[in-house]
């Protein structure tokens, strides 16, 4: 291959510097509608140090995080179609299914929230008065803990399942729960991804998340794409029901009467003659 083949529009330097991009500008996408910029904003805002103004930061920063959930959802969808290799526009594709899953991600994001609050919460509570629990605690803690492994593990699913497919909230969880439970490599593999991801924003570097939640986001739609193919059926199959829905015996037998008597026609007209 030569070095022209190589840096040309189709060669795989030029294929892979527009993946890069891609996955940059998606994860810019993400951090704008998603909330994450805003919530950095406002933390390094000045504000009084009163109840008010407290209360008002802590509701702001729900309110920008809870939006993660459909611009989660756009980052699924335009990242898996390029995993498809369907023909992508990036922003169009993010914007379209930001504004169709709106409401749904915002639900999902907001169950999230509650969720992972009060069980925060309530360990908090449980660590600061452990000695009023005694042994219980010993019970009480594994199952809390079990059970945020569980939502860690839906998480990874949850909004990958909306981008991809049409659905009430309740089968969303359902689903999520019984694909990510089934698939456990595949699922330890995105909560890894999604965990790393996290940890690189906090603890090493903010200009991380630039990319490292977009590569997130594509490895593992591309991870959850190969489980979503075990649950859609075969185009061939797809084809073949409907074939069989859409054929008519009645309609099939006239038209061989019509073909012989046309033909029994033909041959009388040929004989006259």
């Amino acid at each position: 291959m030569t070095f022209k083949e190589v840096v040309g529009i189709d060669g795989p330097f030029s294929r892979i510097g527009t993946l890069i991009f891609e996955i940059i500008y998606c994860n810019v996408l993400w951090l704008l509608f998603g909330g994450p910029i805003a919530v950095v904003i406002l933390s390094y805002l000045p504000i009084v140090t009163n109840q008010a103004t407290y209360i008002l930061n802590l509701v702001l920063t729900v309110v920008f995080f809870l939006n993660m959930g459909p611009a989660t959802t756009a980052a699924f969808s335009a990242l898996g179609k390029r995993q498809r290799k369907e023909e992508t526009y990036t922003f169009r594709d993010f914007w379209h299914s930001y504004k169709q899953n709106y409401k749904q991600g915002l639900v999902v994001a907001l169950i999230f929230t509650l969720t992972f609050g009060l069980l925060g919460y309530a360990i908090w509570l449980e660590v600061v008065n452990m000695g009023l629990y005694g042994k219980m605690m010993y019970i009480v803690l594994p199952v809390q803990g079990f059970v945020i492994i569980e939502l860690i593990f839906i998480l990874t699913y949850i909004f990958a399942l909306l981008a991809r497919f049409e659905m009430s909230t309740k089968n969303l969880f359902k689903y999520a729960f019984m694909m990510a439970n089934k698939h456990l490599l595949t699922t330890l593999l995105c909560a890894a991804l999604l965990i790393a991801s996290i940890a690189a924003f906090l603890f090493w570097n903010m200009l991380s998340s630039v990319f490292m939640f977009g590569l997130c986001f594509y490895f593992s739609a591309m991870l959850l794409e190969r489980v979503f193919r075990n649950y859609m059926p075969d185009e061939d199959e797809a084809l073949a029901d409907e074939d069989v829905e859409n054929y008519n015996l009645d309609a099939e037998r006239q038209a061989i009467i019509d073909r012989y008597t046309g033909k029994l026609n033909q041959e009388e007209n040929q004989s006259k003659e």
